[in-house]
């Protein structure tokens, strides 16, 4: 690039745009992998919850020592009727019927997780505040891949434009009318270059100070 004073430098370079870019390209991946994760943590929550409702038919089905007719979430406690009827005829509570409401209190209460806690957790926090905006900001981030190449095709130019005005030095040969073009050539190849990476360092610059809005 030239400095100020019209000198020629060897190759055209800009730590401040390669840092905008890392940020901007880090915080391309970052949205793409925070959309999978919460995809997956949503499934597994899920998972995790139907998982919840086997451990406490299988403990309805340990404390009762009845098998219920069917599981999941509107099954009834397994052997409850049967537990009822022993009390009846005994006259008193029989620890099967306590283990029975013990089991049917931790259902309840899975059951409560599931529909209740769960869906409010995610459907009405997790997705409207973090799992929508992150698909939104993902589907909606801009693509400067084509920029970046055409600043790159830029840079070459110039760093080539430059060459040729090194290569002309300071002699005779650079008062003539090839060496005269030349160095318009780099002119316009210098402002050319400056223009597009000062618009699109600005861009880089805004876009990455939005990250986390």
């Amino acid at each position: 690039m030239l400095e100020t004073t019209g000198a020629v430098q060897d190759k055209v370079e800009d730590a401040e745009f390669e840092r905008m870019w890392r940020n901007v390209q880090t915080q391309r991946a970052a949205l793409r992998r925070l959309a999978q994760h919460l995809d997956a943590y949503k499934r597994l929550t899920a998972e995790g919850t139907d998982t919840l409702l086997a451990i406490a038919d299988d403990l309805t089905v340990l404390c009762s020592g009845q098998e219920a007719s069917r599981r999941g979430s509107d099954a009834p406690v397994a052997g409850l009727d049967a537990v009822l009827g022993d009390e009846r005829e005994l006259g008193e509570t029989p620890r099967d019927m306590d283990n029975a409401f013990k089991a049917r209190s931790l259902k309840d209460a899975v059951l409560a997780i599931k529909d209740a806690v769960v869906p409010v957790a995610i459907d009405f926090n997790l997705d409207p505040l973090v799992v929508r905006v992150v698909e939104d900001r993902a589907g909606e981030f801009p693509s400067y891949d084509d920029c970046v190449r055409k600043r790159q095709t830029y840079a070459r130019d110039l760093d080539a434009y430059v060459r040729k005005a090194k290569a002309l030095g300071d002699g005779a040969q650079g008062d003539n009318d090839e060496a005269r073009h030349k160095r318009a050539q780099l002119a316009t190849a210098r402002e050319r270059y400056q223009r597009f990476n000062a618009a699109l360092k600005a861009e880089l610059a805004e876009l990455d100070a939005t990250r986390f809005s």
